[in-house]
């Protein structure tokens, strides 16, 4: 059973930086997604805490507005589909030597998965991140 399939083509998707007006769409997009990948057998409230407080549109303005983190979002026909959050130096002991950064989030709403927007947003993500001067990128 297909849940979501596109009767069209996708077309046109841009990715850009974030800015702080993106705060309020990466908020929800972020819940959306959260919840329907982990929430897949309903809601608690350790995890209705935990998403409250971690994809709040305060902690994505935070992150836009900070030294330490990029944030890339990927648009269609002029809504947020999806986004990347990279933060830097972030070092991890399991990670290889070098100088480290963090793809803390990749986020794609389920009807634009294998669409290659995921794809797209890694390549921009591991393009910052060799911006700011690393040499390793690591996820958990």
């Amino acid at each position: 059973m297909v849940l979501h399939q596109r009767e069209q083509p996708l077309g046109a998707v841009t990715t850009r930086l974030a800015v702080a007006d993106d705060a309020l769409c990466l908020s929800v997009l972020a819940i959306q997604v959260f919840l329907d990948t982990y929430a897949t057998d309903g809601i608690r409230p350790t995890l209705a805490r935990e998403v409250l407080s971690a994809y709040s549109q305060a902690s994505f303005g935070k992150a836009i507005a900070g030294a330490r983190a990029r944030v890339i979002v990927a648009e269609h026909a002029g809504h947020m589909i999806g986004f990347a959050q990279v933060t830097f130096p972030a070092g991890h002991a399991l990670a290889p030597q070098g100088v480290q950064a963090e793809l803390l989030r990749l986020y794609v709403q389920e009807p634009f998965t294998g669409c290659r927007v995921g794809t797209t947003l890694l390549a921009e993500a591991e393009s910052l991140a060799l911006d700011a001067g690393a040499t390793v990128t690591w996820l958990t």
